[in-house]
């Protein structure tokens, strides 16, 4: 690969549902070539900054990528090497803070967690001085991160379905965005409250079946993506009918027969 003039602030990777992170360079972002975001706003949390940005991750662009129909790909957005500024960002489900620090871990928006929100940048103050709440701090640019779709919608994987044979699976819960940033996460109704949670997980995600809501759509949603500026977008599944019929069955006297769980190939 020809040698890159790293004259950008950050840089964007996609990434694959194996997290393995390619190389290619998909997006080089210089700050003072972002758009204006045109709010009001002047201050997050304690902190206050001199220029506001916005940064749209189009998701319909990253997976022109992917070489996978039944996967969807993620990205990650990192500093450059020249370390010019110090870049702090709002984090998902990250505990007891606010702020996480490219210096100690990238921004990752995949399946596991999605970091978009706010990303501070400053040549002297790094997301230690900013996660200290009895102070005021002033940054020199703020920067909202948010994606975009074309339809409104984000398939995180194609899933195989019928209505003997369910799937269980993981939805994005509300903590895979940050508690306090400015982008929510809002769950489904018929899954709110109504899957099993692993407690280490603080909340990113729930564990539920996937099953078809209407006979019109295959697409199974987790809930919506609420974002500045955009329309909600709905993250969920495709579910893939599949033609096969439970080969286990039999009948049984409850009574007398015991129920096992097991599955055993019939003789052939």
């Amino acid at each position: 690969m020809s040698q890159i003039v790293k004259s950008y602030d950050l840089e964007l990777l996609v990434q694959d549902s194996r997290e393995q992170w390619k190389s290619q360079y998909i997006i080089q972002v210089k700050l003072r070539n972002l758009e204006n975001f045109k709010t009001n706003l002047t201050k997050f949390e304690n902190i206050r900054f001199k220029n506001f940005k916005i940064l749209y991750i189009d998701w319909d662009e990253l997976q022109k990528q992917n070489r996978y129909s039944n996967t969807t790909l993620g990205f990650l957005l990192r500093n450059n090497t020249n370390h010019i500024y110090k870049i702090s960002y709002t984090v998902g489900y990250y505990d007891g803070f606010t702020f996480n620090g490219l210096e100690k871990r990238n921004i990752i928006c995949s399946f596991r967690q999605c970091d978009i929100g706010y990303v501070f940048f400053d040549k002297k103050l790094n997301y230690e001085k900013l996660n200290e709440k009895g102070k005021i701090y002033t940054v020199e640019y703020a920067v909202l991160v948010i994606v975009k779709s074309s339809s409104n919608i984000i398939v995180l994987q194609e899933v195989n379905y019928h209505k003997m044979n369910i799937n269980i699976g993981l939805c994005p819960y509300i903590n895979w965005v940050s508690k306090k940033g400015p982008v929510k996460f809002i769950p489904e109704d018929h899954i709110k409250d109504n899957g099993y949670f692993e407690s280490s997980n603080g909340n990113a995600h729930i564990i539920i079946p996937f099953f078809k809501k209407s006979l019109d759509s295959n697409f199974f949603s987790c809930g919506k993506l609420k974002q500045p500026t955009l329309n909600d977008i709905s993250i969920g599944y495709n579910l893939k009918y599949q033609n096969n019929e439970n080969q286990y069955e039999r009948k049984i006297n409850p009574s007398h027969d015991n129920i096992n769980c097991k599955n055993e190939r019939r003789p052939g």
